[in-house]
C-alpha cells in the first residue's frame, strides 16, 4: 500500500490526512527539532508516522464528530458532510480541517518518539447495577 494523503476528494485508498511537506512546514513553524527536516529521517519514515497517526485519530476521535463521512467509500473517516466546530467555524464537505492536519502532525511526532498513539480500549462498564434488599423486596437500578 502506498502513501496517499486525503485532500477532501473522498479518497477510497488515502491513508494520511497530511502530506510530509505539510508536517515538515508544520514542525518547522514550531521548532520541533525532533521532527528532522535535514533528512536524518527518511521521508518513508514519515510517511510510516503519518499514516500511524492518521489511523489513531481516526479510532480515538473520528466517531465522536457530529458528522458522517461524504461517502461510504471513502477510506478514512474524513471528509465529512459540511459541519461546525469551535461553535463558529464552518468546515464544508470538501476540505480536511486544519485542526485534524494539525493534530495529524502533532501525532506522528509522537509516533516517531515510541509514543503508544493508538487508544487503549475502554473496559470499564457504562453503567452500573444497583441492588437494594429491604425484607422480601428487592429493588435493582440500572
Amino acid at each position: 500500500m502506498g502513501f496517499e494523503v486525503e485532500t477532501g476528494n473522498q479518497s477510497p485508498t488515502a491513508n494520511s490526512y497530511a502530506s510530509v511537506a505539510d508536517a515538515d512546514a508544520y514542525h518547522t513553524l514550531y521548532q520541533n527539532l525532533d521532527w528532522a527536516t535535514d533528512g536524518s529521517i527518511t521521508d518513508a519514515t514519515k510517511q510510516l508516522a503519518l499514516m500511524h497517526a492518521t489511523k489513531a485519530c481516526d479510532l480515538l476521535y473520528g466517531q465522536k464528530s457530529l458528522s458522517m463521512p461524504a461517502t461510504s467509500t471513502q477510506a478514512l473517516l474524513f471528509p465529512r458532510f459540511t459541519f461546525i466546530i469551535n461553535q463558529r467555524q464552518i468546515i464544508s464537505g470538501q476540505q480536511i480541517p486544519v485542526q485534524l492536519n494539525q493534530a495529524i502532525c502533532e501525532l506522528a511526532l509522537m509516533y516517531l518518539d515510541g509514543t503508544d498513539v493508538y487508544p487503549t480500549p475502554n473496559t470499564r462498564a457504562q453503567y452500573q447495577t444497583e441492588k437494594t434488599k429491604v425484607g422480601a423486596l428487592l429493588s435493582e437500578v440500572i
